[in-house]
């Protein structure tokens, strides 16, 4: 008796309510089973023939009353309507993962826990499918749509309602239906590798006046993260015979691997560079081949080490231009000896950020730099002419934070870079001065960087020199009896100690001498003389 009633309690346990598949054998069963539990126990019949327990297969041999009475005692149709029925099914779906009534405190942390990292799944893979996949497909649709506007070979017919007079004078009929849709292009690039495979930069190339705008909108001027290729704000394009000692084009690098983010590649195997040594640029007025000579990586932040202006488009002379491509080969990560450049060559810089785990530091850069094929040069390509640079002089950070041994451009004062000639004025517009090397004090000494790029180097032991230099000179100072010394950029202030002597010369800085061992230095209210060249200028923050 006691295992009868307990199988009606599990047949309870199991089913509650009537279900629109139940046949009258379940109905009958699960009626009897809430008729039993309400009885007590004695009162069920001891002597219940067992032949009552008809197993649920075997309706035909149960009594027709019996079924007929099952029958009647349950509902024969669901009356909920459709959606009614849809939104009890989902609420008995969630019961496990939304906390509902009569949950445990425990149990409702469990499901709140279980919700905010599903929600959070499906917000993240939400951005990555827009990121990865919906922006680029837009944004490749986009430029393949513009493409079709410009034809080296056929050019595209302008539209016949933009006036003639609008055209820049000595502009090339194939760029005319591109500038009827925006006034701001001022020519297009395409770099691909010899093969074809993993290099396809192919776009316009826009000009609004300044760094910004096409960060983040593209050549239809529509907001777009993937922004456009534009040339520096220093840029003249404006008329045919404009002239550019250095042109320089930003573009973002992009995860989705357009815009310039193929330019890294070439950081990571000299192979890479060596199926891709060309560079073409046509602008409103005329078509252009460049050459590539230079490979690099560097740094911007002034904690970083000092920083090399490689986007000066102004320099004093040929010495100090040449000193400058002297630079930036020095800081290639490859030598090209196949490519020569001369003081009357113009060049073509190309410039992206650089992600950390290519740079080993924040906002670096990955700059391309090219010459202009000179009229009527035979250009001769060979790959073995592209080799590692052994001595490659990379940003100080590089070093720092892969615990490498840092260059002694960085460590030796007396080092020379290959190429420099002396010049008479030292131009300003990079750190050190364009052309000469600041040194650094050897590894044992702390060296920590100052904002606007100076360093503090504190000796290990006692009686050592502190040095500290930042964009307009240097400050020495020695232990006891030692010297004081800051220069800058309009003169220089020599302190000495004990019984020593003050000379001060310019007008930048004075230092006045509190005692013995510690002079205070503090500037005058005397302007500061302006720069004889460029001053330094900085790549767009967000490129």
């Amino acid at each position: 008796m006691e295992n009868y009633t307990d199988n009606k309690k599990k047949m309870l346990d199991v089913r509650l309510t009537y279900s629109d598949n139940d046949s009258p054998d379940t109905l009958r069963i699960i009626q009897d089973a809430k008729e039993g539990l309400v009885r007590s126990p004695d009162a069920i019949p001891q002597d219940r023939p067992i032949e009552e327990m008809v197993p649920l297969s075997s309706s035909a041999n149960r009594p027709s009353g019996q079924n007929e009475q099952a029958v009647s005692a349950a509902p024969t149709i669901d009356e909920r309507s459709f959606f009614r029925r849809f939104v009890d099914r989902i609420a008995l779906s969630l019961g496990g993962v939304v906390p509902k009534r009569g949950d445990s405190p425990l149990e409702v942390i469990r499901k709140c826990i279980f919700v905010t990292a599903f929600i959070t799944l499906v917000i993240s893979l939400t951005y990555i499918v827009n990121e990865m996949v919906l922006i680029p497909l837009d944004n490749s649709q986009t430029y393949k749509n513009i493409s079709k506007l410009y034809d080296p070979d056929n050019p595209v017919p302008p539209p016949a309602n933009f006036p003639e007079g609008d055209y820049p004078t000595g502009i090339k009929d194939t760029f005319k239906a591109l500038y009827a849709q925006n006034q701001q292009v001022r020519g297009w690039m395409k770099y691909s590798d010899s093969n074809n495979k993993w290099l396809n930069i192919n776009y316009p190339v826009m000009f609004s006046g300044d760094n910004s705008y096409y960060l983040n909108h593209d050549f239809q001027k529509s907001n777009n993260k993937n922004g456009a290729l534009f040339f520096d704000q220093r840029t003249n394009l404006e008329t045919k015979d404009a002239a550019n000692r250095v042109l320089i084009i930003y573009g973002h690098n992009m995860a989705s691997g357009q815009m310039l983010s193929p330019l890294n590649k070439l950081m990571s195997n000299h192979n890479y560079m060596r199926s891709a040594p060309m560079i073409s640029l046509n602008t409103l007025y005329d078509e252009r081949q460049y050459q590539v000579f230079s490979v690099m990586l560097l740094s911007t932040r002034a904690q970083d080490g000092p920083y090399f202006d490689y986007i000066r488009t102004v320099f004093s002379g040929d010495d100090d231009y040449m000193n400058f491509v002297s630079n930036i080969r020095a800081r290639s990560i490859y030598d090209f000896n196949g490519v020569d450049v001369g003081p009357q060559d113009e060049l073509l810089v190309l410039s992206t950020c650089t992600a950390v785990s290519n740079a080993h530091f924040k906002d670096g850069r990955c700059v391309v730099i090219a010459r202009r094929v000179r009229d009527d040069e035979t250009v001769a390509l060979r790959p073995s002419d592209i080799v590692k640079n052994k001595d490659v002089i990379m940003p100080y950070a590089w070093y720092i934070n892969q615990k490498k041994t840092v260059h002694p451009f960085y460590t030796d004062p007396n080092y020379v870079m290959p190429g420099l000639s002396p010049i008479d004025t030292q131009p300003s517009g990079s750190v050190p001065n364009g052309t000469m090397p600041t040194p650094y004090l050897p590894s044992d000494n702390t060296t920590t960087f100052q904002p606007g790029g100076g360093t503090t180097t504190k000796p290990s032991g006692s009686g050592g020199e502190t040095t500290t230099s930042g964009p307009g000179g240097e400050t020495t100072t020695s232990g006891s009896g030692g010297e004081t010394t800051t220069s800058g950029s309009g003169g220089e202030t020599t302190t000495s100690g004990s019984g020593g002597e003050t000379t001060t010369s310019g007008s930048v800085v004075e230092t006045t001498t509190v005692d013995d061992d510690q002079p205070t230095t503090q500037p005058t209210t005397e302007p500061t003389a302006e720069p004889t060249a460029e001053p330094t200028t900085q790549p767009p923050t967000d490129e």
